[in-house]
């Protein structure tokens, strides 16, 4: 009788603990949402739409009645609807496939799932996808792969590779990283860049003052 009293009182603990750190981390993650400032739903550009979905924007590229979608990283946040768009070709960052195929991991063993049929964009690769030209610029770091997209040498899609506040981009929150001081090598990479009209983020709107955003950047 002892020793189930013994374990039932361990029991009880152990879910208390879980209770408290459940407790802890969604206090945490909506502080972490509360520091973001997306953009609203609307043309940000001459022919670019944000789109707000909560905390998240997906962007519209639109050409003679064509769209081109740029999100970025296979987070579950980003590609849960990729399915619904049977006639879309997709394409992610080529390193970005570890985050599919069990390589790399952003919590524990769980693994990004991106069941669509997809491409890969290879880092410095410029490719012709419909009528837009797009370079990939690998920041890792929010995840192994994730990436920024430069469309028609004018736009730049940073994704969840940084955030910007008071106009000046820096690193993305780190409680959502796999791992900062990487991403913060790697994003000198997309500062310096010729001709960018547009910067557009993930979770913190967009600015068209690109140069002196990124200038903290640059190393």
């Amino acid at each position: 009788m002892k020793r189930k009293s013994v374990a039932i009182v361990v029991v009880i603990a152990l879910i208390a603990a879980l209770a408290a750190f459940a407790a802890t981390f969604m206090i945490r993650i909506k502080k972490e949402i509360g520091m973001m400032d997306p953009a609203p739903t609307g043309l940000v550009a001459s022919g670019v739409f944000a789109i707000l979905d909560s905390f998240v924007n997906l962007y519209l590229v639109e050409r003679d009645g064509k769209y081109l979608a740029v999100d970025a990283g296979t987070d579950a946040k980003n590609v849960r609807a990729a399915s619904l768009f049977t006639n879309a070709r997709v394409y992610i960052s080529e390193r970005e496939e570890d985050m599919l195929n069990g390589k790399a991991h952003k919590v524990l063993f769980f693994r990004n799932s991106l069941k669509t049929e997809h491409g890969f964009l290879a880092d410095g690769e410029e490719t012709r996808i419909g009528g837009w030209m797009v370079r990939t610029i690998v920041v890792r770091g929010h995840t192994s792969g994730s990436a920024c997209f430069v469309v028609d040498g004018k736009y730049l899609f940073t994704g969840d590779n940084l955030s910007l506040r008071e106009g000046k981009a820096a690193p993305f929150n780190d409680f959502f990283n796999m791992d900062t001081p990487t991403q913060r090598a790697d994003l000198p990479k997309i500062a310096g860049l010729e001709g960018i009209e547009l910067l557009a983020t993930g979770h913190y709107g967009t600015t068209k003052a690109y140069a002196g955003a990124t200038a903290g950047l640059a190393k």
